[in-house]
Formats: C-alpha cells, structure tokens, sequence
C-alpha cells in the first residue's frame, strides 16, 4: 500500500504531543494525507502521475490552528490557512490512475492526527486541554510525498516538487484568443 502526503517542517511541539497520544508516531511521520493508503496496481504510473501534478502546482503556505476530535478516538490539528490549496491538490491527484479510488460518499478535511485514544474519558480529556494550548504554526508547502506503507515504519519512495506555471504560457493562450501582444 502506498499514499501521497504534505510533510511539514519538523515541529517539536506538534512532534511531542504525537509522541505521547499517537502510537503511529514512531512510524508515520506528521503529514497532511492527499491520497489516503491503498494498493496501486502501477505504481510508476502514480509516481508519474503526482510529478504531472505537482509540476503544475505552485508552492504555497499552511498554517494550522484549533484541535478537534473526530469519531471519539482521534484528535486533528485543523489546517485554516491553505485548506483550500489542499482541497484543490486532493480533488486533482484524485484523477488519472487514482480516479476509481476516490471515494464520494466522505469529506475530505485536511488536517494532521496528533492523536489517538482509545480510552473515551482520555480522548475528550486531552481534547479540552490540547484545545487549551496554542495551535498555530505555518509551513511552506513545496513537495508532494509518496510513503509506501511498511511494518514498523513507512518509508518514503518519492517526493515530487511543486513548481511554478511559467509566465510565457499566459502570453501564448492570450495571443491565441485575439489578445494584443
């Protein structure tokens, strides 16, 4: 199995509470899932697939803010700046040889775990004192994330880096359409 993530700059606070409430922390790293874990029939293929997308991606910045519980055993930090840039990446890389993996029926919200409780007193517990502390950080976003899914630790395969449209691909369409020069 494999996925596509954003990985953020090393952070040691978000880095200390995964390491207290989330058991994958040792083998995920911290990361904003862009296609979620499965198998992939070409993997070469999807590798070529994400460097087409990230070709034609800008670099742009996230920043985080406010933690919340989802299905009373996870806690998220919520990604508020850049959400919309996420959105968009997700929806685009879920096309090509992604596209019958993409599954309607759920909303996709970028956000990164920083925990998993099992225990429901524990979770809503350190749910109200994470929700307590300070949340915000930013980071660049300029590379897409390939991990293949391992025991013990998941190991990255492929990063792709996000580039700029050329500015002379804008005077071409311009010029197409009857446009002076």
């Amino acid at each position: 199995m494999y996925y596509v993530a954003i990985i953020p700059k090393y952070n040691a606070y978000i880095e200390g509470i995964r390491s207290e409430f989330d058991p994958l922390s040792d083998a995920v790293p911290a990361h904003v899932t862009l296609v979620f874990p499965t198998h992939w029939d070409n993997p070469s293929a999807a590798i070529n697939h994400v460097n087409r997308i990230a070709t034609h991606t800008p670099p742009f910045t996230v920043t985080t803010r406010d933690f919340t519980g989802q299905d009373d055993d996870l806690i998220f930090l919520n990604i508020k700046k850049g959400n919309d840039d996420i959105i968009n990446l997700h929806d685009r890389l879920y096309t090509g040889p992604f596209e019958n993996l993409y599954n309607n029926q759920l909303t996709y919200l970028p956000h990164i775990t920083v925990a998993r409780i099992k225990n429901p007193f524990t979770w809503q517990e350190t749910l109200e004192s994470l929700s307590a502390e300070p949340s915000e950080f930013s980071f660049a976003v300029d590379r897409l994330s390939i991990y293949k899914v391992s025991a013990g630790k998941d190991i990255l395969i492929h990063e792709s880096t996000l580039k700029e449209m050329p500015i002379h691909n804008h005077t071409v369409i311009l010029n197409k359409i009857g446009s002076p020069a």
